[in-house]
């Protein structure tokens, strides 16, 4: 288990190259030198490829599950069955399946689906979401993750009633959770899926035995991100823009 005295955490990049790029930046100047994502590198957005250089060009480590646009996607690029779940994506995810390099595949197929780190001598987790009770190793046609829930201290007792560590880093849910009981649960909200021009991202430390942290936001080139949905004709754009983007 890696030891990590200060991280960022983000997490929903969903395929936002411009808004993680900004990220990174501030992160570089914050003099943090590891990163912890929740997943969904991609899909909604277009930038797959662009997201994933940018995690593999980062200086220093970058440590992230999977999530489940990026399983979808990625079944779909090799073939297999695609959640019934998220068929209303299907002909969206397809696209973007035909588009990853073997270097993005390959990448997207090394990560785990759960990954436990040490932040001083508190126990951390980070996954995308809660799974469904002895579904963790299912595949994700087998829809394993939980039904999203409001976001509420009792909701994340419950969902994440099985884990053991002191920090639970999750995403799925797009806007932010920040809950502080016996555990502290905390959820940025979607770096890349959001109604306005800005992404979100954690600093998270330990400090004299107590866990600190603090929610930045940095704003981003939103409208030439936005007008690439329409350049590149990308599949279901509009629904797209209006649901994640609160563009009519």
């Amino acid at each position: 288990m890696e030891n990590l005295n200060r991280i960022a955490y983000l997490t929903d990049i969903h395929g936002n190259a411009k808004a993680l790029k900004e990220v990174l930046k501030d992160i570089q100047k914050e003099g943090i030198q590891h990163i912890v994502c929740g997943g969904d590198l991609i899909g909604i957005g277009y930038q797959s490829s662009e997201v994933i250089n940018h995690i593999l060009d980062w200086s220093g480590s970058f440590l992230s599950v999977t999530g489940n646009h990026d399983e979808a996607i990625l079944a779909l690029k090799k073939g297999g069955p695609h959640p019934k779940s998220h068929a209303h994506a299907r002909e969206h995810h397809q696209w973007l399946a035909d588009r990853l390099t073997e270097k993005d595949v390959n990448y997207l197929a090394s990560l785990p689906r759960q990954h436990s780190f040490l932040l001083g001598n508190k126990k951390g987790l980070v996954t995308h979401y809660a799974f469904k009770k002895g579904m963790e190793s299912h595949p994700i046609d087998l829809d394993p993750f939980e039904r999203i829930q409001e976001p509420s201290l009792k909701n994340m007792k419950r969902l994440f009633s099985s884990k053991k560590e002191n920090i639970i880093l999750f995403g799925h849910h797009h806007p932010s959770h920040e809950f502080n009981g016996q555990k502290l649960y905390l959820n940025p909200g979607a770096l890349g899926c959001q109604h306005v021009n800005k992404a979100y991202y954690y600093i998270i430390e330990e400090k004299d035995n107590n866990v600190c942290y603090q929610r930045k936001e940095i704003e981003y080139d939103w409208s030439s991100f936005l007008n690439g949905f329409e350049r590149l004709k990308v599949p279901e754009r509009k629904t797209l823009l209006k649901i994640f983007y609160g563009v009519e």
